[in-house]
Parts: structure tokens; C-alpha cells; sequence
């Protein structure tokens, strides 16, 4: 038993580890230059270790109900995992978050920086914890250390079920939403258009405040010779523009060319009349002019970035509307030629994606949707349940109920990795007031840094919760078959923070936060402060949608005269040789 659990964990970590450099590669992309290789070492090593709970909880159950008795392997793997998420979540994470995002020059200063921010941070946020722990000390007339530490674990524990039940909630209405919506080529299409014109401001504002700040720059650069104390820095901030530039010049080679010309005028005067005002310069305005630097050239390629994925989407949604009213499976492919080595065979490939976008797409869509909303009701039953009668959930049954197999662990294995999904997905897809969003491909690696602070921070109370609707918690610790428990522990009963939070609060949180999400709330409350990106779909207004397909069908006509001059050219130049 103990050789199959060995060679089950070191396939399940293998696996896992494929998957977490699959999407660290999806999100770092092309941002893999805008931090040292030690920081993406650690990024992997925490999403690795915030991927890994799902497959080890799913071993631990299930040796735990097979040989009735803990493991001290997979004890020693919780062990490791526990007391790492909890250096990466409340130290090592924020401390490289700040790093990143500050503009001192050297890697020193950086790190004294980073860390006296967080000191600071934790200071403040340590009168707010200890006023909590004098009250529950108090209250519940506790008075040794060990009982301290609980109420510490008991904080944290709460922490991260706040967190994860609140992330959970949104991902189990709109993971299977999105299925739907995506399965209406029409209400896609629809919702391209309504979007373009923010996506296309954003793109061209940030193109704008990259034009004035390297005007910002060439000034400083006049006046700061050679031979200055601080010509080395301005000589760095120099390297770093250039460096953008040529990444901007690499994937968008007329990126700067459409618009800053149409703005050089209404900033000429402005700068004429600043050219004479004399301006100091030190070492704190370059340390500010440095971070600004770096924020609106990650502002800029991120931008780029969405407003060309953006377009290319809607182009092809356009051809597979066209095709699907002309049935003709050739409009399909106006965007992209075959690959050489498909030779005859292209033609197939035309008929197979014709009829999946026009026939298939729409049916397999709704169906895993369909699927996928069974599975958010089975969890939320489960949940809504629990604080009565645990033996109703759906995954008590599943634990309790049947047969010891495969059959039994993949179950358990989807039903927990659903879960997870739903709370990851809602991260990965928060973008409220575009703060640490992450991007594909352009993700900064500051924002990285935040979403892994936060997924360290709710991956084991997750874990709990799910043991928690299994009705495996309550049990002493110390003596628990599952090496989970041991481990992590029970919540105490220490009133808010115990016993009553996890099985009343959490899921009566999940429950509130869900019914908001299915009725809208969200997107119905943040469109009232005119935050175009939360509208529904039932709100799109003719006029908005007018406005960015006009928007995107001009895009196209100059993508296209592009591309043809591009050929042309191309042409030419073989002629000539």
C-alpha cells in the first residue's frame, strides 16, 4: 500500500507540476524579462504548492478510508505545505509584489523598500488583529500560550474561508454562464462590440501617456549630462524605454505611429511653455520616474495585447457568422492559412471546423454548461445543507456511501477539483478597476505575485470547507485517520472565529454571495457607477454597440490594407532576388 501511495503521489506531483508551468507560461508569456529568474523559481514553486492540495487531499482520504490509520508521508507533504503557504501568503509573496513594483536602482534599496512598506502594512494591520485576540482572550478566558497560537490558526483559517467561499460563490454561477454565453455566436459577437471602445481608449491612452513620458525624459535627458551624480540613473530609466520600445516595435510595429501624431500637436504647446521652467532633479523624483516607467510600459503592452486579441476574435466571430448564414465553410478561413504540411488535407480541416462553429459548437458548449451547473447546484446543496444535517450533503454520500474504487476517487477527485476551479477561475478573472489583473501572455509579474499571496492564503481553508460538506471534520486532530486534519487542525471553539464560523458564516456567505452573482447584482450595482465592463448583456444599448462595431470594422479595413501592403512588399522584395 504504502509503494502504490508513493508511486500515485509522485505521478499526481508530476502532473500537477505540468499543469502549473502550463499556466504560469499562459500568463508570463512575453513578460518572462520583467523580473529575475529567482522570482519566477519562486512563483512556480507557490502556485505549485497551491495546485498540489487538490490530488494530496484526494490520496489522504482515500488512504485514511482504506487502511483506517494516518500516513506519515503524506502527513510529512501537508507539513511542508502548511508552514510554506504560510511564509509565501503573509511575507515572502507581498515582499516580492512590492520589489517589483518599486523604482529604486538597485536590488538593495528595492528589498529595504519592499520590506519596510509591509512592516509598515503589518504594523497597522497588527492593532486591528490584536484589539481581536485581547477580546477573544477575554472573552473566552484563555491564558497559555498554546491556546494562543489555536486562536492565531483559528484567524487565519477564518481569513482564508472568507476569501475562498467569497470567490467560490462568484465562480459557481459564472463558470457555467460562460459556457452558455459563449455557445450564442450573436450575444458574443454582441458583447466584442459593446466592449471595443473601452478596450480601444485603454490602448490608446496608455499609448498616449507612454508618448508624453518619454517627452518627460528626453527633457531630463538633455539636462542631465554626462559626468552628473545622477546620469547613471537617468542612463538606466533610458535602457528601460528602449528595451519597451523594441518589444512594442517587435509585436505591434505601428503601434505608435496612428495616434501619436494626431496628439503631437495638442501636447507641443503645453511642453513649449514647461521648457523654460527650471525643474530639480534628485535621486527620489528619478526612484519615482523610474516605477512610473515601469507601470505605464506594462500599462502599454498589456493594453496592445487585449485590444489585438480583441479584434482578432471578432474578426473570426464574423467570418463564422458569415459562413454560418452563406454556408460556405471557405469564408472561415480569412484570417489564417493552413500550415504547409497539411497539404490536401486543408481542405478537410475546412469542413471540420466549418461544421463545428456552425452545427457543434453550440450544442457541446450547453452541454458542459449544462454539466457544469449540475455539478454548482450538487456543491451548493452541499454546502446549504451541512450546518443542518451533514449526512444530506451529496459529497458525504459520495465519501460515505460509495463503494471503496476508481469509481469512488475520481468523483471525489472532480467534485474537489471543481472547486477549486471555480475559486481560481474567479481570481485569475478579477479585473475590478483593472487593479492586478492578469493578462495572457502580458501579466505583470507583480500581479502574479498577488494572485499567489492570495491563492496561499485560501487553498488549505478551501480544502477544509470540503472536508468540512464530507462531514470529516468532526473528529479530534490529534487522533484523525486523515493526515489533512492532523496537520491543519479543527477549528476550536472560540466563538466567531471557531467551530460556529465554518459551519454557519462560510457557507451561509457562499449562499448570499451566489444568489447575488445569479441574479446579476454584481454587474447590475457596478454599472450603475458607469463601469461599462460589468454591464450584462440584457443592458447593451444601441448606441454603445454601434459605436464599437464601427470601431472594430474600421480596425479591419486598416488590418487589411496592412496585411496587403505587407504581402506586396513581400512580393517585391522576391522578384528582386
Amino acid at each position: 500500500m504504502a509503494v502504490e501511495l508513493s508511486i500515485e503521489l509522485s505521478t499526481l506531483s508530476f502532473l500537477t507540476l505540468v499543469i502549473v508551468l502550463l499556466t504560469l507560461r499562459h500568463y508570463c508569456g512575453k513578460s518572462y524579462n520583467q523580473a529575475p529568474w529567482i522570482l519566477y523559481t519562486l512563483l512556480l514553486f507557490s502556485y505549485f504548492i497551491c495546485f498540489i492540495p487538490v490530488p494530496l487531499l484526494l490520496c489522504d482520504v482515500q488512504a485514511a478510508i482504506s487502511t483506517k490509520a494516518y500516513n506519515p508521508t503524506v502527513h510529512t507533504f501537508w507539513a511542508v505545505i502548511y508552514w510554506s503557504t504560510q511564509a509565501l501568503a503573509w511575507f515572502v509573496l507581498p515582499v516580492c509584489k512590492s520589489y517589483l513594483e518599486q523604482g529604486h536602482f538597485s536590488p538593495r534599496k528595492r528589498l529595504y523598500a519592499a520590506i519596510s512598506l509591509n512592516v509598515r502594512m503589518y504594523i497597522a494591520m497588527g492593532l486591528v488583529v490584536l484589539i481581536l485576540v485581547l477580546w477573544v482572550l477575554v472573552k473566552e478566558g484563555i491564558d497559555n500560550f498554546q491556546a494562543l497560537i489555536e486562536i492565531g490558526r483559528a484567524a487565519s483559517n477564518a481569513f482564508g474561508l472568507f476569501l475562498s467561499m467569497s470567490f467560490l460563490g462568484y465562480g459557481l454561477v459564472e463558470v457555467p454562464r460562460s459556457w452558455f454565453f459563449w455557445a450564442n455566436l450573436e450575444r458574443y459577437k454582441m458583447w466584442h462590440e459593446f466592449t471595443a471602445n473601452n478596450i480601444w481608449d485603454a490602448a490608446e491612452g496608455s499609448q498616449i501617456d507612454w508618448f508624453d513620458l518619454q517627452e518627460e525624459i528626453k527633457k531630463i535627458t538633455r539636462e542631465v549630462k554626462e559626468g552628473h551624480e545622477l546620469y547613471r540613473f537617468v542612463e538606466a530609466i533610458n535602457r528601460t524605454v528602449e528595451e519597451v520600445n523594441a518589444d512594442i516595435h517587435a509585436s505591434c510595429p505601428n503601434v505608435l505611429s496612428t495616434r501619436e501624431g494626431s496628439r503631437r500637436l495638442s501636447h507641443s504647446h503645453s511642453r513649449e511653455e514647461n521648457e523654460d521652467a527650471e525643474q530639480e532633479f534628485t535621486e527620489v523624483s528619478l526612484v519615482a520616474l523610474n516605477g512610473k516607467v515601469k507601470q505605464i510600459a506594462h500599462q502599454l503592452l498589456k493594453t496592445e495585447y487585449e485590444w489585438q486579441h480583441h479584434r482578432k476574435q471578432y474578426y473570426f466571430l464574423e467570418d463564422a457568422l458569415k459562413a454560418k448564414a452563406d454556408q460556405a465553410p471557405k469564408s472561415l478561413r480569412t484570417r489564417r492559412s493552413h500550415p504547409e504540411w497539411l497539404g490536401p488535407w486543408g481542405h478537410f480541416v475546412d469542413l471540420a471546423e466549418y461544421w463545428y462553429w456552425v452545427s457543434l459548437r453550440a450544442f457541446v458548449l450547453r452541454s458542459i454548461g449544462a454539466m457544469l451547473l449540475l455539478v454548482s447546484l450538487a456543491v451548493l446543496w452541499s454546502e446549504a445543507v451541512t450546518p443542518m444535517n451533514p449526512s444530506w450533503s451529496l459529497v458525504n454520500q459520495v465519501i460515505n456511501v460509495m463503494p471503496e474504487g476508481v469509481m469512488m476517487q475520481l468523483v471525489i477527485l472532480a467534485l474537489l477539483a471543481y472547486i477549486t476551479c471555480c475559486s481560481y477561475w474567479t481570481l485569475f478573472h478579477l479585473k475590478l478597476f483593472d487593479m492586478y489583473s492578469l493578462v495572457p501572455h502580458h501579466s505583470n509579474p507583480a500581479h502574479l505575485c498577488w494572485a499567489g499571496y492570495n491563492l496561499t492564503r485560501f487553498i488549505l481553508p478551501l480544502c477544509f470547507n470540503f472536508l468540512t460538506i464530507g462531514d470529516l471534520m468532526d473528529r479530534d486532530a490529534a487522533t484523525s485517520d486523515i493526515s489533512f486534519i492532523r496537520v491543519f487542525g479543527n477549528m476550536p471553539h472560540l466563538g466567531l472565529l471557531g467551530d460556529r464560523f465554518r459551519r454557519w458564516f462560510a457557507p451561509t456567505l457562499l449562499i448570499c454571495i451566489t444568489l447575488f452573482t445569479a441574479c446579476n447584482g454584481f454587474a447590475r450595482s457596478l454599472s450603475l457607477c458607469d463601469l461599462k465592463s460589468f454591464v450584462t448583456v440584457d443592458h447593451y444599448t444601441d448606441e454603445e454597440v454601434s459605436e464599437g462595431k464601427e470601431i472594430l470594422r474600421t480596425a479591419r479595413k486598416k488590418d487589411k490594407s496592412e496585411r496587403e501592403m505587407e504581402e506586396a512588399l513581400s512580393s517585391d522584395d522576391e522578384d528582386q532576388l
